[in-house]
């Protein structure tokens, strides 16, 4: 999953939060590889129903010489309809900053 397959999922889990008008967070356990990089994706937006913000956090590795992005920890937060799409993506950048802080410390 390049960049664009990264935002697409930050935009995605965003939109399936708004439509759904509920917050959610689902976490996954892996086999972690040896040698991996973290990586943070998130976005936020506003409808006139509903604004959301949702992101992902997981390790970038390499195995049998392809690239690979596997996410660990995701969510999506549904805000109050007045909260603007600035707001939101600010919001969204948060949590993944925090969902990032905790894997990283339990993960040393």
């Amino acid at each position: 999953m390049g960049r664009r397959g990264q935002n697409k999922l930050a935009d995605y889990l965003c939109d399936v939060t708004m439509d759904r008008q509920k917050s959610w967070n689902k976490e996954r356990s892996i086999v972690m590889p040896l040698a991996y990089n973290w990586f943070a994706t998130s976005d936020g937006g506003a409808k006139l129903h509903c604004s959301a913000c949702g992101w992902a956090v997981g390790i970038h590795f390499k195995a049998d010489g392809s690239h690979h992005f596997e996410p660990l920890v995701g969510g999506g937060t549904c805000l109050d309809p007045r909260v603007n799409s600035f707001l939101a993506e600010a919001l969204a950048i948060e949590q993944a900053t925090l969902a990032m802080k905790e894997l990283m410390l339990w993960h040393r």
